[in-house]
């Protein structure tokens, strides 16, 4: 079973993604725990996947299953 081909997809070749540097934060507390959340505040830690290049990817994804 093929749980994220997406992910899979980009180790293989990163340019299927456009990605952004971002400061992204985990809420600890309160009703939103466990809440993902961008901030603009600090120094940008992790690359987020902004955009697709879904027609790219697919392709090589269905070439790879025929």
């Amino acid at each position: 079973m093929v749980y994220d081909p997406l992910a899979v997809g980009v180790a293989i070749d990163p340019e299927f993604v456009k990605k952004e540097e971002w400061n992204v934060k985990v809420v600890l507390e309160g009703d939103e725990t466990g809440r993902t959340v961008a901030s603009a505040e600090g120094e940008p830690k992790v690359q987020v996947c902004t955009e697709v290049k879904a027609e790219q990817f697919l392709n090589h994804f269905l070439r790879r299953l025929l």
